[in-house]
Parts: structure tokens; sequence; C-alpha cells
């Protein structure tokens, strides 16, 4: 066999070799990141935590992709606003210029 013909196969065991330290690289850094959202936060709010996460960004992409979805979640959110906003004042907007003969 003539060099020329190895020199391609060399390249290819190092852009190969290259692949795989990026990949093991990827890879420990996201085992300590685990690990260390472990030690902090202990196993069960841990899982929670990556849940809630991966529900958030699934909701965001069906917010950003969904045509309507970003609409109706408005909605939503500014009658629930209206309502807490209601309870909290009271129902009455009305101006109070005196105070009260009690309390």
């Amino acid at each position: 066999m003539s060099t020329a013909v190895q020199a391609p196969r060399s390249r290819a065991s190092a852009l190969g070799l290259l692949k795989n330290a990026v990949f093991y690289y990827v890879l420990y850094r996201a085992a300590v990141r685990a690990a260390r959202e472990v030690a902090i936060k202990g196993p069960v709010e841990a899982v929670r935590d990556y849940v809630r996460s991966v529900l958030q960004a699934v909701i965001k992409s069906t917010r950003a992709f969904v045509p309507g979805a970003d609409q109706l979640v408005q909605k939503e959110v500014a009658k629930t606003v209206a309502g807490l906003q209601a309870d909290m004042i009271g129902g009455s907007r009305g101006e109070h210029r005196a105070l009260p003969a009690t309390g």
C-alpha cells in the first residue's frame, strides 16, 4: 500500500478521536453539573427541578410553535390577574377621602 492511501484514513481516525473527545468532555460536564445539583438539593428535589425545567421548555416550545396558543395563555393570565386584583381590592374602586370611623 502507498502512503497516499493511508493518509485519509489517519485523518478520519484523528477526526473520530476528536469527536469522541468532545463527546466525552460534554458528557463529563453534564455529569458534574448533575452531581452538584444532587449534592446541593438532594436527589428528590433535583429530579423535581429537572422535570420542572423540561415541562417549562415544552410549554415554551408549544407557545412558540402552535398558532393561537400564546394568545390563549395571555387571555387566561389576564383573566386570573383581574380576578386577583378584584379580590385584593375588595371590588370597590371608589375614592376614599375620609378615614373610617373605626379600624
